[in-house]
């Protein structure tokens, strides 16, 4: 009862949000998937004379993980042309390993795993449901307490039994405060969900205290802080390194995935238990996930916030994740998903290409002048890839 219900409000609230004919912002070649995976909106297209996407409302692909997807209709670039070098028995396997690993067959894998940890009774009751190891999570109407003295003092930025009321001090030496809901509480599922327990693998230290509330957060004035606008809070890697910060840019996209949704028009609350500073050199990337200035958690001290609906982003750094720890299956190429990620940032972000080239190889240098991690022959390297007719080359300084 408690997952039908969930599915039936998730649409109710959803729908003001997506299902109206406005710019859906998406590249071209996604419209058909988006239109698939919104019936409703679809729906209105197809009675709607002026709708723009109608052109895509008959084309019968899909990404690969919903329920109505077989595997010749998926979207699917994976390509294994060579042996796995033991790893499968053989090359269906091996395809299908791959595709589970890096493709959208990651979203069906997590899709399959969600759960129901809290379940609500009314619509004006609260939800958590997570993947295993909530290593991503989705609620309703949540209630945190951020007005313990000290929550956010010090350099930790993910301090750890946050919200343990059984605790009168953390180890971290600060007081506790409270993350629940007005919902019933499977303790036994979420208890069995800590093996990943680490700041950038799950979110088990910051739901392992969930509590049940006596109270309707919203309903029954508990709020300081009312939030209406859809909330991903997201656990940051390093905003100075390229690989780290885009392993959590390709994990937000995958999460807008998870949670079938693309709107811009959501706030995205950076989760880090400290006041301090967080450098990053990508952050014109956000424009291309939401309208809004990141927000930092220590904004909400000695307050009392309610989410309406809150999505823990997929992580950095998990075990087997997307993209950090995921060993790879040998012999393979080629993914859809990072593919599609790659179209959604260049339309988002308005990028423009020029080319590809006829006969030329683009080459573009990133050269240091800093102290350290110099290219000591660069001039000569530069100079001797010049001598190549096909290629044209640039350098480009990749400094602060």
């Amino acid at each position: 009862m408690g997952r039908f219900w969930n599915r039936v409000y998730w649409i109710l609230l959803v729908c003001p949000i997506t299902c109206g004919l406005e710019d859906l912002n998406l590249p071209e070649s996604h419209l058909s998937f988006y239109l698939r995976n919104h019936p409703e909106v679809a729906q209105r297209c197809q009675q709607d004379e002026s709708c723009p996407y109608k052109s895509f409302l008959d084309e019968k692909r899909c990404w690969g993980y919903e329920d109505f997807c077989d595997s010749t209709s998926r979207l699917n670039s994976t390509s294994c042309p060579e042996p796995s070098m033991g790893w499968t028995k053989d090359k269906e396997s091996q395809l299908d390993l791959f595709w589970k690993s890096v493709d959208f067959g990651y979203v069906l894998e997590r899709r399959r795993e969600l759960k129901t940890i809290c379940s609500p009774k009314t619509q004006e009751d609260s939800l958590l449901e997570c993947v295993r190891y909530t290593r991503f999570c989705h609620g309703k109407n949540l209630f945190f307490d951020f007005t313990k003295p000290g929550m956010f003092a010090g350099q930790d930025r993910f301090k750890e039994n946050m919200f343990d009321e059984n605790l009168r001090f953390s180890q971290d030496s600060f007081n506790n405060g409270v993350i629940g809901g007005h919902c019933d509480l499977d303790l036994e599922s979420l208890r069995a969900e800590g093996e990943h327990k680490s700041a950038l693998q799950s979110w088990y230290a910051e739901v392992e205290h969930f509590t049940s509330l006596p109270f309707r957060p919203i309903q029954d004035g508990h709020c300081d802080v009312i939030i209406d606008k859809p909330v991903y809070f997201m656990k940051l890697d390093a905003g100075v390194n390229m690989y780290h910060h885009f392993c959590d840019f390709i994990n937000l996209y995958t999460s807008n995935h998870l949670n079938n949704s693309f709107s811009t028009d959501v706030f995205i609350v950076m989760w880090d238990t400290s006041t301090m500073g967080y450098s990053d050199l990508f952050s014109e990337t956000w424009k291309a996930f939401t309208d809004y200035p990141i927000i930092r958690l220590h904004e909400y001290d000695k307050k009392r916030v309610c989410v309406r609906d809150a999505v823990f982003s997929l992580l950095p750094r998990m075990r087997y994740g997307m993209y950090y720890n995921q060993p790879l299956v040998y012999g393979c190429h080629g993914s859809s998903l990072f593919e599609a990620f790659n179209q959604h940032l260049a339309h988002r972000l308005k990028l423009t290409q020029h080319g590809p080239l006829e006969n030329k190889i683009r080459i573009t240098l990133l050269s240091r002048k800093t102290k350290y991690r110099n290219i000591l022959n660069e001039d000569e390297l530069v100079k001797a890839m010049k001598t190549v007719g096909e290629f044209e080359v640039q350098v480009v300084t990749y400094n602060r």
